[in-house]
């Protein structure tokens, strides 16, 4: 059964209405003035910030089935993806425009929420996404780590630091303290393929490119890399190395 661990400071969802004002002219208007998208953000913030918590925590149900059962999980996996991404075959309707098609929309999405199978939580909150620009519009104002815990990794533009508060439980005077990495936008972790150059302590740059990666109980989630220097030469790295690389990227 899908347990959602919700952080006990989160706030809860505004209403269906409510969220539907909002996007109303953020979504449908024919121009949207600065103000506007200014007063969506505002208000929208901290649910964005809910979705893409348990988002990302339905991502580490996944993860379980795959050490458990890889080609299950890798089928199931291809279901969400194309049911999340189909726009010829949609889960449910999407909204075409107006205050009640929007507000019907995200009541059914809470309905789908309320379930508990990992799989209907992962793809009303992709389609959510998907259709709303969540996840480009989250993590363009901040960037987290996700693998063993969540940590900051960076912030981009301005981030908001309660919400990062809220999301990670790290407060504000303490994402000062740890001094965050600027990093590019929507990014949440590495993935293969991905090269990344990060300073030494001694000043030096180095980049590396991510080949491949996983996990397993022994070790955990696990990075192979090469570097620039010597790319014939795989390297096999653990998670908290791979934060350090990424706490200095530049």
């Amino acid at each position: 059964m899908f347990q959602r661990r919700v952080h006990p400071d989160l706030p809860p969802f505004i209403s269906p209405r409510d969220r539907a004002k909002c996007f109303q002219p953020f979504l449908f208007g024919r121009d949207s003035p600065a103000p506007l998208i200014r007063q969506c953000k505002e208000t929208f913030r901290p649910t964005l910030t809910r979705c893409l918590y348990l988002c990302t925590e339905a991502m580490e149900i996944f993860q379980q089935y795959y050490n458990i059962d890889h080609e299950r999980a890798t089928r199931e996996h291809k279901k969400v993806q194309d049911w999340t991404a189909s726009r010829d075959r949609p889960l449910y309707p999407l909204p075409k425009d107006g205050l009640g098609e929007l507000e019907d929309f995200f009541r059914r999405g809470d309905e789908i929420l309320a379930g508990h199978e990992s799989s209907s939580c992962y793809d009303a909150l992709m389609r959510y996404a998907i259709c709303n620009g969540v996840i480009d519009y989250v993590t363009t104002e901040l960037a987290i780590h996700f693998r063993d815990d969540p940590r900051i990794v960076g912030i981009v533009g301005e981030a908001d630091r309660e919400s990062i508060y809220l999301f990670t439980g790290i407060p504000p005077e303490e994402q000062e303290r740890q001094g965050a990495t600027f990093v590019r936008p929507n990014s949440i972790g590495p993935d293969i393929g991905d090269v990344v150059e990060y300073r030494l302590p001694d000043g030096q740059l180095k980049k590396i490119t991510i080949e491949d990666l996983g996990s397993s109980k022994r070790d955990g989630y696990w990075f192979l890399i090469t570097n620039a220097e010597e790319p014939e030469n795989e390297i096999r790295i653990n998670s908290s190395q791979m934060k350090e690389i990424l706490q200095n990227r530049v």
